[in-house]
């Protein structure tokens, strides 16, 4: 099956056709999908899949917080995850949910790959960062609980993510395999608050690449 992947940096735009272990790069103009019309973005659809081939049967868009140290630029309008969760204020994190509802459901999308529900309680983490709401599982449970609401209200299935919990982790398991060392009865206490704490009825959750030694 191929893939068209877009990469929606605030510099550049990435087009692959994944297709096997064959990837191709096509480079177009960079532009901000935040501030980026129905018709353009439909524009340069269609013009890098006839430089991609017909093929295309999946597209997936990269873009809304950090990932490493790969700033990306999208939703700029309100603030991110731990700016939110500092301020503490729920109607704040159900209008990130409603507005990028509102954006995704404009463009045809069902689902949206958020709220990040890890809970950041391990210094040495550099792969969550900023994306997670608090180090404080009853903030995380809450933001999170907001942002799905809002993303509900606009018909975009919440995805919560990354169970059993990417903010205990040191490792990046984008690039190896991560490691959360903690038991289920410290699990439930903190990394699983927002799980279970939270109505997930209408929600998805994604199960992130992790080992967790206690568990298994």
């Amino acid at each position: 099956m191929a893939k068209l992947i877009v990469d929606c940096g605030a510099t550049k735009t990435d087009w692959c056709r994944v297709d096997g272990k064959q990837t191709r790069t096509v480079r177009t103009a960079g532009f901000n999908l935040a501030h980026t019309s129905a018709d353009t973005l439909k524009g340069i659809l269609d013009a890098a899949a006839e430089q991609i081939g017909p093929d295309i049967q999946e597209v997936h868009f990269y873009a809304a917080g950090l990932v490493g140290d790969s700033p990306v630029d999208l939703a700029s309008w309100f603030p991110g995850a731990a700016d939110i969760g500092r301020e503490g204020r729920s109607e704040t994190a159900e209008y990130a949910g409603r507005t990028m509802g509102e954006y995704l459901a404009m463009y045809g999308f069902a689902m949206d790959l958020a709220p990040v529900a890890d809970v950041l309680t391990n210094r040495d983490n550099t792969v969550i960062g900023t994306r997670a709401f608090s180090s404080d599982p009853a903030v995380v449970s809450e933001m999170t609980g907001a942002m799905a609401e809002g993303l509900l209200s606009r018909g975009i299935i919440p995805v919560y993510k990354h169970f059993p919990g990417h903010g205990g982790t040191a490792e990046d398991s984008h690039l190896g395999l991560a490691v959360l060392r903690k038991t289920a009865a410290e699990l439930r206490e903190c990394e699983w608050v927002p799980y279970t704490q939270n109505d997930l009825t209408g929600c998805a959750v994604m199960v992130g690449h992790i080992a967790v030694p206690e568990l298994t």
